[in-house]
């Protein structure tokens, strides 16, 4: 039997191309917005691989010159601007909370305080998404994109 692996962003990709929102396009995006930045690029129906390694890494595009490090080594990384993982983080500073909430503690607790700061910060971070998303359609020209996140149950 082939057995073929692929990180779990791809596999999310993979599935809405096949079967979700992105099954009626040849040329589309799946940008999955969680930890980091990750997803999938179709072009002509096809998932786009190369022939060495995973490639297509959405969260290691620099979006901010000389921003914050990133965990591959080079800094301003998008995963570093737009991931939930970058929101919560300036949030929970910002806020004085635990570092270890959950996103669903953030989205239900955190983001609605009216604390301008806050809003600063979310209106930031939704720029940075534009920045990012934008970039890739500049890049890849899709007709749809499809954003979502990973689910897992512990």
């Amino acid at each position: 039997m082939k057995v073929k692996i692929r990180n779990d962003a791809k596999c999310c990709g993979l599935a809405e191309k096949k079967y979700g929102s992105l099954k009626k396009y040849k040329d589309c995006l799946f940008i999955c917005i969680g930890t980091g930045i990750g997803g999938a690029a179709f072009l002509d129906g096809k998932l786009l691989e190369p022939q060495k390694f995973a490639g297509f890494e959405f969260g290691h595009m620099i979006i901010e010159k000389d921003g914050r490090p990133c965990s591959c080594g080079k800094k301003g990384c998008f995963e570093q601007y737009g991931s939930i993982n970058a929101i919560k983080q300036r949030v929970v500073k910002i806020l004085g909370e635990k570092s270890d909430i959950s996103g669903q503690y953030l989205r239900e607790n955190l983001l609605i305080k009216d604390d301008p700061l806050v809003k600063l910060e979310v209106e930031s971070w939704l720029n940075y998404l534009k920045v990012g998303i934008g970039n890739l359609i500049d890049i890849f020209e899709p007709e749809a994109i499809c954003l979502g996140r990973k689910f897992f149950t512990l």
